[in-house]
């Protein structure tokens, strides 16, 4: 009987992949939402200093900046975890080792340190919150007049 639900076809599989599929894209989008609001925040930091004619203080925009970027790096650890959920029940889905108490099991691996640095030094995170924290640097020690 368990072979007979738990089949390609079976609507509970097809289920649990797509809650597996929704909860990554949310994760993505918050991933994006993350690094839209740190760019506006930051920009609106920029213009507000630079119209006071006050450049030296740049260096508060990199509160938000670390802010929005040790989330993010949450966010992409979180979705890392769930993706590695995704493609274990797809591995047990074609070695027909699924089990029952597969299906809607929606626990992930722990978030470790080691895990969050992996997720500080992708690509995604590092280049986007370094750049910007460079600019921040570099308009610190603009004159503006």
């Amino acid at each position: 009987m368990s072979e007979e639900i738990l089949n390609h076809d079976s609507s509970a599989v097809q289920q649990h992949i797509n809650i597996l599929q929704n909860i990554i894209t949310r994760l993505a989008n918050n991933s994006m939402n993350c690094k839209q609001w740190c760019l506006a925040i930051t920009a609106a930091v920029f213009t507000i200093l630079t119209i006071n004619k006050q450049t030296t203080y740049c260096y508060y925009a990199a509160y938000p900046i670390i802010t929005c970027c040790i989330l993010d790096a949450y966010y992409l650890c979180m979705e890392r975890a769930f993706r590695n959920n995704h493609e274990k029940f797809i591995e047990k889905l074609h070695s027909h080792n699924l089990q029952l108490t597969d299906l809607y099991n929606l626990k992930r691996e722990s978030i470790t340190c080691h895990k969050m640095l992996k997720a500080f030094c992708s690509l995604s995170v590092f280049l986007f919150y370094a750049s910007l924290i460079i600019f921040c640097i570099f308009i610190s020690f603009v004159r503006v007049t």
